[in-house]
């Protein structure tokens, strides 16, 4: 499959199941809910820069497997131009957010290209473990496939007392201040938007 267009990547949100919450209601229908819609309209017009006529090149790079144009983002840059063409597609996709939108669909591609790069390190204890991440980038860019990565909030409170009996004062003490961390990280005003408050 081809790098893919807006449309394709809405009709995907609204064919798989999904559980989303938001402000206590699950939404049946993140295209269409209010609070949501404009960020997948975003995303949405991410894609469709990759078919654009005028920076549909700089977006996109011919797959070595299938052929096909595929998202550059999935490139394992292995030459300096190669790595100033994936510069330039992010950038185009950076400029037409206007920087905003931290977490737009090159983020875990580029991640996963890295990995897939570095295949050989995570072979080194397993030897399928380096063919397997390579088979999973394959798959992800030749679908056009983008993971997503949020903050799951905790659920319920940590009882610091029983944490300290069994594991000791300093284990406990990590505990709360990663929950500090979290909670500090969550109220920063770069991250409002993303967790819905």
């Amino acid at each position: 499959m081809p790098a893919r267009t807006g449309r394709q990547y809405i009709e995907g949100l609204r064919e798989q199941r999904r559980e989303v919450w938001l402000r206590g209601e699950r939404v049946k229908d993140v295209t269409t809910e209010p609070g949501l819609a404009g960020g997948v309209r975003a995303i949405a017009s991410l894609y469709d820069m990759q078919h654009d006529a005028k920076v549909g090149r700089e977006m996109t790079y011919i797959s070595p497997t299938s052929g096909a144009r595929v998202g550059l983002s999935f490139i394992i840059p292995r030459t300096k131009e190669e790595l100033e063409a994936r510069r330039v597609m992010m950038l185009n996709w950076a400029r037409t957010t206007c920087g905003m939108m931290g977490r737009s669909p090159d983020f875990m591609n580029v991640t996963f290209a890295a990995w897939a790069g570095a295949a050989e390190y995570f072979a080194q204890c397993r030897p399928e473990f380096g063919e397997n991440l390579r088979r999973y980038y394959e798959y992800l860019r030749e679908r056009s496939h983008a993971h997503a990565c949020a903050d799951q909030p905790a659920t319920q409170p940590l009882d610091f007392r029983r944490l300290q009996s069994r594991r000791g004062h300093r284990a406990a003490r990590h505990a709360r201040d990663q929950r500090r961390r979290g909670r500090a990280r969550r109220a920063h005003p770069c991250n409002a938007g993303a967790n819905g408050r």
